[in-house]
């Protein structure tokens, strides 16, 4: 009886440590309204479909055939300069990774600044792997007090690059 007394409480302090957390973000991303699929479609010139999201902070546009896919994910915090620090250990330690000839993230082999997304916003790439077969790419940044994360699976990384400005622009407007 003790030992159950003792995980209820356990259980209970961090239900309650994880409301104190989401209390004090103002506002959750709703992730698939950030970038269409026509506008995806239209970018990268294959079509994509939004899969229900499970969670309002994330969603996943992907091809019929499965061999495309995109994943954004838009992580709130408190506000931005916490948003900031996130970005910026991602940024650091992506970079460590790289330089030392290890692939960050399991597949990304390269990683380059995104200056227009503001100060640690950056894009990954690499060759993906089994389980992620043909060109992988992430894109991060902040905006107001969210972490955003677009990630594309399948779609030629030189065809993402070109577009990174616009997808940063289109998603950076919708989030108001």
């Amino acid at each position: 009886m003790k030992k159950f007394i003792f995980i209820t409480g356990i259980i209970i302090a961090l239900f309650c440590f994880n409301c104190h957390v989401f209390a004090q973000i103002k506002t959750v991303v709703d992730a698939s309204k950030l970038i269409s699929d026509v506008q995806i479609s239209g970018l990268f010139g294959c079509k994509v479909k939004l899969k229900p999201p499970t969670m309002k902070c994330n969603c996943y546009h992907v091809s019929d055939d499965k061999k495309v896919a995109i994943a954004i994910n838009a992580t709130p915090f408190k506000d931005k300069d916490i948003a900031n620090d996130m970005l910026k250990m991602n940024y650091t330690n992506c970079c460590r990774d790289i330089s030392t000839k290890k692939k960050t993230i399991a597949v990304y082999d390269s990683i380059q600044p995104f200056p227009t997304g503001g100060e640690n916003a950056h894009c990954l790439s690499g060759k993906g792997d089994k389980q992620n077969p043909g060109d992988v790419t992430r894109l991060q940044f902040v905006s107001g007090n969210t972490l955003i994360t677009f990630d594309t699976k399948g779609v030629d990384r030189q065809k993402v690059f070109s577009n990174l400005f616009v997808i940063y622009a289109i998603m950076k407007s919708n989030n108001r």
